[in-house]
């Protein structure tokens, strides 16, 4: 797969010219793409509903004088006006794009991996370093385990300190002091 590269803000931007539209960069853990970098360089953050648009249609022209602020409906009927395009247009790369990430898995070899929580091995085609537990039952024990999900908090009745899952609005250690804290 043919790989093309630019450097901007300090980074290196791709796209694969067969699968990709845009140039990417990886930013914080999130793919971001460079024609919204562009646009937040210049014009501050994005708004909630708002895609930034290419005017003249091409998704590699990033000048910000190309570049234009549009709600998600009319992003969609600008590009869907001319639909028999759009719909030739998909037809051409979605084939593409999927062959070439099933391909690109399917010639991947399976890694044998041993499970972080209970030690069994397994097989993965999977390149993700988060990969380290063979079930989601695996994965949940070990957070479980681990306490991260938990933290320590005061009863707001008694006093008393007592452990809770820190996504929970629990603010009483039992049920009896709940009660007198909503009597109350």
């Amino acid at each position: 797969m043919a790989r093309e590269t630019v450097e901007m803000f300090g980074r290196t931007w791709y796209r694969n010219v067969d699968t990709q539209l845009y140039y990417t960069a990886v930013i914080d853990g999130r793919h971001e793409r460079l024609h919204r970098a562009i646009w937040k360089y210049h014009h501050g953050s994005i708004p909630r509903g708002m895609v930034v648009h290419h005017i003249d249609g091409d998704s590699l022209n990033n000048d910000i004088d190309n570049l234009a602020l549009m709600t998600r409906p009319a992003h969609a009927s600008h590009h869907h006006k001319d639909s028999e395009e759009h719909i030739e247009h998909m037809r051409k790369i979605a084939p593409k794009c999927l062959a070439a990430r099933a391909l690109e898995f399917d010639n991947r070899k399976a890694v044998s991996k041993t499970c972080a929580y209970c030690g069994k091995k397994w097989n993965t085609k999977s390149r993700k370093p988060s990969t380290r537990f063979c079930s989601k039952k695996c994965f949940r024990k070990a957070r479980e385990d681990s306490g991260i999900d938990y933290e320590i908090r005061v009863c707001e009745y008694c006093g008393v300190e007592f452990s809770a899952y820190k996504y929970s609005k629990t603010r009483c250690c039992s049920c009896s002091c709940g009660s007198q804290v909503r009597r109350s």
